[in-house]
């Protein structure tokens, strides 16, 4: 029993099928718009069912397809920024289902392109961040925060969804103060990122927290974005890849020393 989700705007020199971990993999697409639920189905349905060249195929009886889709297309988004989305599903009883994925669409480096080669690495993302999202519930509530944060259209919605998740896998187990120069300090050792980058992204969360952000200046929305957004990708990309940063997750005395 299979799920199949059509891969959106993506361009590839991929040689298909290919596994991107148990029970998921990516393959040509197979899907006959005459097999399909008719109750409900558009022309534009059967559009975005059919033209991509690509499917991400989930074994239903070996992970959750909805849980198995969104950690894949995170995995891509954490690799680069790339238009390549999924919007619909086809279930095993050829019901199609509407998909919520959205990512702002702004920046110039937006591309529709991922080769093999960064296919490999997108399958090394994808089983950390299952493991990652599996460890405890601070790792499952930090993968919920980043999956929101790489899936809204809203460029402050994504920088604060960005800001907590990195909050979250940062912050120490009791309550604490100096949060603006702990969360500086404990990313700038981790990734070596630029501190007054960080102080402008953990000061436009606070504004919008506490009602002093302003949404008119857009500019400044969407550099926070892009800012967060890179330092999401550097941290985890360093988080997913290193088995034993992944495996110091399981508590938090061995997570903390981390970032100091």
């Amino acid at each position: 029993m299979y799920s199949k989700y059509p891969l959106i705007d993506l361009t590839s020199d991929l040689i298909a099928p290919f596994q991107i971990g148990d029970g998921i993999s990516i393959i040509e697409n197979d899907i006959r718009i005459e097999d399909l639920e008719k109750l409900f189905l558009s022309a534009y349905d059967e559009q975005v069912v059919k033209r991509p060249r690509f499917c991400v195929q989930i074994d239903e009886t070996i992970i959750e397809p909805q849980k198995a889709s969104v950690l894949f297309i995170v995995s891509c988004r954490l690799l680069k920024r790339t238009k390549v989305s999924i919007l619909r599903r086809v279930d095993s009883a050829g019901k199609v289902i509407h998909i919520k994925d959205d990512y702002p669409d702004f920046p110039s480096d937006f591309t529709t392109r991922i080769d093999s080669e960064e296919f490999k690495r997108i399958s090394e993302l994808y089983s950390g961040l299952l493991e990652f999202s599996e460890i405890n519930n601070r790792s499952k509530t930090a993968s919920f925060y980043l999956s929101m944060a790489y899936r809204v259209r809203n460029a402050i919605n994504a920088l604060l969804f960005h800001v907590i998740t990195l909050e979250t896998i940062t912050s120490g187990s009791m309550r604490e103060n100096e949060n603006t120069r702990k969360f500086v300090d404990r990313i700038n050792h981790f990734i070596g990122y630029d501190k007054g980058e960080l102080k402008k992204i953990y000061h436009a969360r606070s504004g919008i927290v506490h009602g002093r952000f302003n949404p008119d200046k857009e500019n400044d929305t969407i550099d926070f974005d892009m800012i967060s957004e890179e330092v999401s990708r550097k941290v985890f990309n360093k988080i997913l890849t290193d088995r034993k940063i992944l495996d110091s997750f399981i508590n938090d005395d061995s997570r903390m020393k981390l970032f100091e």
